[in-house]
This record gives C-alpha cells, sequence and structure tokens, in this order.
C-alpha cells in the first residue's frame, strides 16, 4: 500500500504511513479526497494536503491517458487487420 502512495510528489514513507492509516491507499482516493479531508489526518495541514492532491490528480490523469491511448491503439490495430482481410477478399475475387 505505501509504495503506491511513495509514488505522489512529496509523498515519503512518513506520510505514506500516515494517509494509509487514515484510508488514503492510492493516488485515486487522494486524488478523490478534499483538502478539507485531507487536514483531518493528523500531521498533514492545508497546503501539503493541496500539494498531495495536486500530485495525485497528475498521476490520476496520466494513468487516464495511457490507459486512453491502449484503447486507441487496439482499436487502430482492428481496424487495420479488417482492411487487410477486405484486400485480401477483394484479390482472391479478382
Amino acid at each position: 500500500m505505501q509504495n503506491k502512495m511513495t509514488k505522489v510528489a512529496g509523498v515519503g514513507d512518513y506520510y505514506a504511513t500516515l494517509l494509509a492509516n487514515a484510508g488514503f491507499t492510492s493516488a485515486k482516493k487522494l486524488d478523490r479526497a478534499t483538502v478539507e479531508d485531507l487536514c483531518t489526518v493528523p500531521g498533514i495541514g492545508p497546503i501539503r494536503a493541496a500539494q498531495f492532491k495536486e500530485a495525485a490528480k497528475a498521476i490520476v490523469s496520466q494513468k487516464k491517458k495511457k490507459k486512453k491511448a491502449k484503447k486507441l491503439a487496439k482499436k487502430l490495430v482492428k481496424i487495420k487487420s479488417k482492411k487487410k482481410a477486405q484486400k485480401k477478399a477483394k484479390q482472391k475475387k479478382n
């Protein structure tokens, strides 16, 4: 759990433990939390909470972009194979 959290900029082992104990175990959960939610964690004030939230948002956004790119790549492969199959079928007819 804590290893995931240390990928968030500014979150080391100490803060990862604090956040995990409060139920924030992933960048996604940090991104969804409000600054006020994060401030309920002992040792985390509004400035640090905002920093963690911003860093988590960047990670979540990057993951979404990668997921979307993978999906588009798969779609492109399907389109290319379909076109190739159509071309072969057309050549067989001729």
